[in-house]
């Protein structure tokens, strides 16, 4: 018998979107799939950008209020919704207190491995810092910026400069679990990578599926509403 081609089955559908009416379709259809889930308990996690059209209850402006994945399954067994987001949208870090500080004291101390709580809110951030900002000369932005940078050093404007990134954790509904321990758990699943040793923005199970979306022939880089 012939094994299956890879990636041979399309990707996506004509009749779901993320607004207007197709965006309840795609709802609808959304439910279907976490309704068949086997039993016990589940804890959701979705990514802010993508879903907030889908779900309006993931959007600043009514989080928590409106509706939220999991609708049928939160009356039938213990459910928690946590929203994750990975985008620009996020505020990079770009210092912190307390700590071992570099010598120069103009440059910004990197993130310690930890989960900051925005004062008065119930949101966390997580920074990250890449493994070429922490490898030798890969913190050259730290130090320098283009109009600043020597003269010995100038063959390295054409490199890549990196930066902080920070992943934004909050959670809409956290079922019987406390809020604390759904974020800890998020963070800690960044941590659980397959294949390279170091830490994902998105906690493993959104970061396979971005994946196995990005690496898909059929992907389109920018979602069309009217498409």
């Amino acid at each position: 018998m012939r094994p299956p081609d890879f990636h041979a089955g399309p990707i996506g559908s004509a009749q779901r979107s993320r607004s207007g009416k197709r965006a309840f379709a795609t709802r609808i259809y959304l439910e279907s799939i976490l309704d068949a889930l086997p039993t016990g308990p589940v804890v959701v996690m979705v990514d802010a950008v993508s879903f907030r059209l889908i779900y309006p209850g993931l959007q600043n402006g009514s989080f928590g209020a409106g509706p939220l994945p999991a609708a049928n399954l939160r009356n039938q067994r213990n459910t928690a919704i946590v929203r994750i987001n990975t985008s620009d949208e996020v505020p990079r870090p770009v210092d912190r207190d307390g700590g071992h500080r570099p010598a120069d004291l103009r440059q910004p101390a990197s993130p310690d491995r930890y989960v900051y709580r925005l004062r008065d809110r119930d949101v966390w951030i997580m920074p990250k810092s890449s493994r070429v900002y922490r490898s030798k000369g890969g913190a050259l932005g730290a130090r320098y910026t283009p109009w600043t940078l020597p003269e010995n050093l100038q063959y390295k404007i054409q490199e890549d400069w990196h930066a902080y990134r920070a992943t934004e954790i909050a959670v809409p509904y956290p079922g019987p679990w406390d809020a604390q321990a759904l974020v800890m758990l998020t963070a800690r699943l960044c941590d659980h990578t397959i294949t390279w040793d170091d830490r994902t923005l998105a906690p493993i199970p959104p970061h396979l599926a971005t994946r196995a979306d990005l690496t898909h022939p059929g992907y389109r880089a920018a979602d069309d509403a009217d498409d």
